[in-house]
């Protein structure tokens, strides 16, 4: 069973909305899975999921006639005379997909939602093509809080931080420790420095997106100074 993002309980709200919801991010923070959830949570038997790193899905968006895009769709199970939901994943992969989603919302008032990597939403790729039609809703590793819920943990963590006691402090403590060094990407058994030295290869590799040096060391230091502020933690019992 997909457990749900926080992110969703605000993406809900646009369900129903005419604009295609867009969700973009860093690698491995799991956009797949999110739209995979949203996907479930849509009653509608009129939908269609499409990977776009498989480059046979991707033929579909090869034809300059629009109207092909739409037969394939058919093809695929969708009925154009009652409201279409669409979910494509990953689509920096088809370079003329704004132009296509703009087509199909304009025309035939398709729900989308797709993923995006954070370098194809920086470089503005789909910024103006699709003004006035797009949400666009960023998806960060996981928080602590997403953390405990994925570990099937039971403890929430309260409103009030004055009220938590020693013995129920020591259990956060264990959790975070596993949090700062492993949790943070959803699924992924990474430590952070080991996460920072992919994503920097990553990055440079596809000449997508510049992060500095100095940006790395100051995300790889924040495990130091979460620790330090930890320490300063007061308990009152």
């Amino acid at each position: 069973m997909i457990k749900p993002r926080l992110i969703f309980n605000t993406i809900k709200a646009y369900l129903d909305s005419p604009e295609a919801i867009i969700v973009t991010g860093m690698r491995r923070t799991g956009k797949t899975t999110l739209l995979k959830f949203i996907d479930s949570q849509i009653a509608s038997k009129n939908k269609a999921f499409l990977d776009l790193e498989n480059p046979l899905n991707r033929k579909y968006f090869e034809e300059r006639n629009y109207e092909r895009i739409k037969f394939s769709f058919e093809s695929l199970g969708i009925d154009f005379t009652s409201k279409p939901f669409i979910f494509l994943d990953e689509i920096q992969f088809v370079k003329n997909l704004p132009s296509v989603v703009k087509y199909f919302i304009d025309h035939y008032q398709v729900k989308f939602f797709l993923t995006a990597s954070a370098s194809f939403y920086l470089k503005n790729l789909f910024t103006e093509s699709l003004s006035g039609r797009k949400y666009i809703f960023e998806l960060f590793p996981l928080c602590f809080s997403e953390f405990l819920l994925f570990k099937g943990s039971s403890l929430r963590i309260p409103e009030n931080a004055r009220h938590i006691t020693q013995p129920i402090f020591d259990e956060f403590s264990l959790l975070y420790d596993e949090y700062i060094k492993f949790g943070a990407i959803a699924g992924q058994p990474y430590h952070v420095q080991n996460y920072l030295r992919m994503l920097g290869k990553h990055l440079n590799y596809n000449q997508q997106l510049q992060l500095s040096s100095n940006q790395l060391n100051y995300l790889s230091n924040q495990e130091k100074k979460i620790r330090a502020e930890r320490k300063k933690y007061v308990i009152t019992k």
